[in-house]
């Protein structure tokens, strides 16, 4: 692999939680050496058409993708959805439902922090987000350091929004069963995305990994930006021994993940082009 031929298939823009709009993602992510890329913003579909624009003016390849939240052994699990163009209506709908539980969690968590002698207000946090439309935790967590009140996004989510904390506040969402189905019905293709984050040991997850693939679920993310060479080596092998697809990408957020590129993560990550060709063979059998 080349400089100029790197894989990223989890990335983020400022139609949910990352700070470039769409086309500025996509000319960052063409610059860092990327020539095959998937969009995968939380619970939205609306930074694609601008995206698959600046793509094709790069000549470079794009997958349609979402990522979406769901409840899976007391856990969250996140599944990331690629999509073949035009066959996801049924998809769109149920993300405008969850788009509403995510405002209404927005407006919670504001309030929640605001009760709690926290001088924050909703409408600072949308300003920061840009719209209402991709606003999310880490735009929380920017105005609280705008605000004084933490160091850093990362001391932001330890002590205030991080899973467990204190608002962490819950919403509507989708359980996996029903998740599936709907990516059955769009003709796509759903990969839990940074599967260590379940908390799981890898031998658990190892046998949770024939459990989803028997449930419906296609692929595992294995090459992820934060997770060490030989966690990604397990990874690959729980991925193959399942029989699901291997997928892997930065989780690029722009300045609200620190220290993150499209297409290297951290500095180490090279997702193999096998995995964009593979991901875009089976979508193209759905």
């Amino acid at each position: 692999m080349t400089p100029t031929d790197l894989v990223d298939l989890h990335l983020h823009s400022s139609c949910s939680d990352g700070s470039d709009t769409p086309a500025e993602l996509v000319r960052t992510a063409f610059d860092h050496g990327c020539r095959s890329i998937a969009l995968t913003d939380h619970d939205t579909l609306s930074g694609l058409g601008q995206a698959s624009e600046q793509a094709r003016a790069l000549n470079m390849q794009l997958i349609s993708g979402v990522e979406i939240s769901i409840p899976f052994q007391q856990r969250t699990m996140h599944l990331l959805v690629y999509l073949n163009d035009g066959a996801h209506e049924a998809l769109e709908e149920h993300l405008r439902v969850l788009q509403t539980g995510r405002r209404e969690r927005n407006r919670a968590i504001a309030k929640a922090m605001a009760d709690d002698g926290i001088p924050i207000t909703y409408e600072q946090v949308v300003v920061q987000a840009g719209s209402e439309e991709g606003l999310g935790r880490p735009h929380f967590a920017a105005t609280l350091v705008n605000l004084g009140v933490a160091d850093t996004i990362d001391d932001a989510f330890d002590r205030f929004l991080a899973t467990g904390r204190p608002y962490d506040l819950a919403r509507k969402s989708l359980t996996l069963d029903e998740a599936l189905e709907l990516v059955r019905a769009s003709h796509a293709i759903s990969v839990v995305a940074h599967p260590m984050t379940l908390g799981y040991t890898t031998t658990t997850l190892g046998s949770i990994a024939t459990e989803l693939r028997e449930r419906g679920v296609d692929g595992l993310e294995v090459y992820y930006s934060r997770y060490r060479p030989e966690i990604r080596l397990e990874l690959e092998a729980i991925a193959h021994a399942a029989g699901l697809l291997a997928t892997g990408g930065s989780d690029y957020h722009g300045t609200y993940k620190i220290g993150l590129k499209p297409g290297v993560g951290e500095g180490d990550l090279r997702v193999p082009l096998r995995c964009f060709t593979d991901l875009s063979d089976e979508l193209s059998r759905r």
